[in-house]
């Protein structure tokens, strides 16, 4: 497989610059041929690893040991003037692009990894090579940049532009409204830190000689290089890395460090960081403030294949975001810190959205706190500087409990390369199936429309107008062998089949994948494929029209046909896009835990489905999944209420027939008295009966099945 990747890479720091490196240098490790295009070269002096500075430290640097080929794009301050100025990166990465698919071809596909400049830059030079190109955002970019009007535009070209995109359940909805199709949809759902260089045998780094290193600091001299050196040699150390900034928590850091218990004399607190000058000098002019700049030593941003070595020279690090601006960023810090058996210092904020939170256990294999709790995060530092033999025993604890579980380096190597080689034939397989779709719908008409025939044989052209067919496509028509297209039409047939009839897995497994693919046969008879319709639009359709053979099919188990419908629905649900699933809400607050006042009109949510089944399908769905398929089930009336969560997936719960009965009067055109009026005459008034409704009403709004009126936005 050759594939170019177009992103950010060392000097740039950052996560997504450090996932370039490790991804390319896995994917060359399998024996692929990657190209890297990056404007690395060009990154600013504030966000610029400085690789030299840390040149003689323990790490190797992996680019030395992998054959990928990195194209830079270069800047000539003579040429490159133009008013008003602007560094042209997406033209220079475009038309870097491009030049490496010429001269090094051909590509399998194009993969730019952040929008701007490098996603922009990836279509661009797909379009002028006919190259598929695939997309991968991070957070900041689909989170901040994504707001801006004329930046939303040309994203949304861009994201409906791609034959794939790399990303997670909670942008995969918000994708699919801006129009990307579910099955360009795709995941990483594995990951590793690269072991062979996070463990816990690294060798620690020489602060100090990194430190006496610093020789030019620019406008933060004094804080970078020092008149003397501010860190000793053998003092507990508490270490801290990554971009400079509140919700990073390194003025927490600092304001507990100053108030640990017993003091801040006799460690060292270690921050390699750097980003804007007034933000660092914001951090020192703090630490003076605290009476701790003497312990404090700044380092400037250091490759990624050395923080192990960073890691393994503190006997405790700190990783304390909070309140960070941007829901989908997951940052892998902790992971990095855990793999190297380094003592975490982690965020509770941060511990609770994490794969292994239930793993994570204060004091014995990590330690928690709350950054903005100064006692706490002052007694987990002092825990830690206090007793660095303990410390240190913790982040064993740490490995040996979470991370030598969690990382498999080799196997995620190996899923990398395997996944990008699915995505990437899935893609080719995509383009050629456009035009084998529009082609064999052409023919369907011309072998059983008498009338289209002649129409055909009079006027070519304007017969397959609303057919994208090339020019040789429709000369190849008249003269096409009648056996060859039959070939053709069974072999798009059949892929479709595989699609449409593995959205229903339960189904096929109480009636039988072939009686399933019966259906489907006679469901193409009559729905062949269509000029420009999507797959989600077949498989709603299909569903439907399966949902109606089974139920006048006697053979099958009573329950078939409501195990078909929940099925469908849970279908419909993940293939139908909401408003709320606009990406300018990713980041919005959650529904209110509120009461629905008397006067609010209390409507369903968007996407809320509320379905009413004669068996109790939940359960036999469990039962098939643990392979105890009922032969046949007593009715069990159930209603479920079927939402969408906010990572994308389809859920559903049951509920009694009063709550159904409150949410059938859910119309925006009620108050809320109005409603408990209603279900109190058909229920009967009882004590507290206003205060139950309100009670439900509260806690269904909570879970954003209900909303206080029509005009309520997400989480108002």
């Amino acid at each position: 497989m050759r594939v170019c990747m177009i992103g950010k890479y060392p000097p740039i720091q950052g996560g997504v610059s450090r996932e370039m490196l490790w991804d390319s240098y896995a994917l060359a490790s399998m024996g692929h041929e990657v190209h890297v295009v990056t404007n690395a070269g060009e990154v600013e002096a504030a966000f610029r690893v400085q690789e030299d500075l840390y040149a003689g430290q323990p790490g190797a640097d992996p680019r030395t040991k992998s054959a990928v080929q990195v194209h830079q794009t270069t800047s000539d301050a003579r040429i490159l003037r133009h008013v008003p100025f602007a560094n042209p990166f997406v033209s220079k990465l475009a038309g870097t692009a491009a030049r490496v698919v010429e001269e090094h071809g051909p590509f399998d596909f194009l993969y730019g990894y952040y929008l701007e400049p490098y996603g922009v830059a990836a279509h661009l030079a797909s379009s002028w090579t006919g190259v598929p190109y695939g997309l991968r955002h991070a957070g900041s970019d689909i989170g901040r940049l994504y707001r801006h009007d004329g930046l939303r535009e040309t994203y949304g070209h861009v994201a409906r532009g791609a034959d794939f995109w790399i990303a997670p359940t909670l942008t995969s909805r918000g994708l699919h409204h801006l129009g990307v199709e579910p099955e360009r949809l795709h995941r990483h759902v594995r990951h590793s830190v690269p072991t062979p260089f996070f463990h816990p045998d690294a060798e620690p780094m020489d602060v100090a000689a990194v430190q006496d290193g610093i020789i030019e600091a620019g406008e933060l001299n004094g804080i970078y290089r020092r008149r003397e050196r501010s860190f000793r040699r053998g003092e507990p150390t508490l270490g801290m890395y990554g971009k400079a900034g509140d919700t990073k928590g390194m003025s927490d850091l600092l304001r507990a460090f100053a108030a640990t218990p017993g003091g801040a004399a006799g460690h060292n607190v270690v921050i390699a960081s750097s980003g804007p000058a007034s933000e660092v000098r914001r951090l020192y002019t703090l630490a003076e403030r605290l009476g701790i700049e003497r312990n404090l030593t700044f380092l400037p941003f250091m490759p990624p294949w050395q923080v192990p070595s960073f890691i393994a020279a503190c006997d405790a690090v700190a990783f304390l975001e909070r309140d960070f601006p941007i829901g989908v960023h997951r940052p892998l810090v902790p992971r990095e810190i855990l793999a190297c058996g380094g003592c975490l210092i982690l965020s509770r904020d941060v511990a609770r959205y994490q794969l292994y939170a239930d793993q994570l256990r204060d004091r014995e294999n990590c330690l928690l706190a709350d950054p903005r709790d100064v006692a706490e995060l002052g007694d987990a530092i002092g825990r830690a500087l206090g007793d660095p033999a303990a410390a240190r025993a913790i982040g064993r604890r740490g490995h040996d409990e979470i991370s030598r579980e969690l990382e498999d380096w080799e196997g995620y190597v190996t899923y990398v390369s395997d996944n990008f080689a699915r995505i990437a034939s899935e893609a080719e397989s995509r383009r050629i199936e456009m035009t084998m779709a529009e082609t064999q719908a052409a023919l369907a008409r011309l072998y059983v429309d008498e009338a289209f025939r002649g129409w055909f044989a009079h006027a070519p052209d304007e017969a397959l107008r609303k057919y994208e067919l090339t020019e040789p496509e429709k000369d190849t028509l008249k003269a096409i062998d009648k056996k060859m297209v039959a070939l053709f039409a069974q072999t798009l047939r059949d892929k479709r089949r595989g699609r449409l009839v593995a959205t229903f897995p339960l189904t096929s497994r109480v009636c039988g994948r072939e009686i399933v693919g019966r259906y489907f046969e006679r469901y193409y008879d009559l729905h062949p494929a269509q000029p420009n319709m999507l797959v989600a639009e077949h498989a709603m359709a299909f569903g439907r029209f399966l949902v109606d053979c089974i139920a006048i099919t006697a053979s099958l188990p009573s329950y078939a046909t409501d195990l078909c419908q929940y099925e469908q629905t849970m279908s419909e649900m993940r293939l139908t896009p909401l408003p709320t699933d606009d990406l300018l809400l990713l980041d919005a607050a959650p529904p209110p835990d509120a009461d629905v006042p008397p006067q609010a009109r209390p409507v369903l949510a968007p996407g809320i489905r509320i379905l009413r089944l004669d068996y109790d399908i939940p359960s036999i769905a469990d039962a098939i999944e643990r392979g105890e398929a009922p032969q046949d089930a007593r009715p069990t009336p159930v209603v479920l209420v079927m939402r969408v969560l906010p990572q994308g997936l389809p859920e559903a719960f049951r509920v009694n027939e009063a709550t159904a009965a409150l949410l059938d009067l859910c119309t925006g055109d009620r108050t809320t008295a109005q409603i408990t009026d209603l279900l109190a005459a058909r229920f009967g008034q009882t004590a507290g009966f206003a205060d139950a409704i309100a009670g439900v009403l509260r806690s269904l709004r909570a879970r954003n099945v209900v909303r206080a009126g029509a005009d309520e936005s997400r989480g108002a």
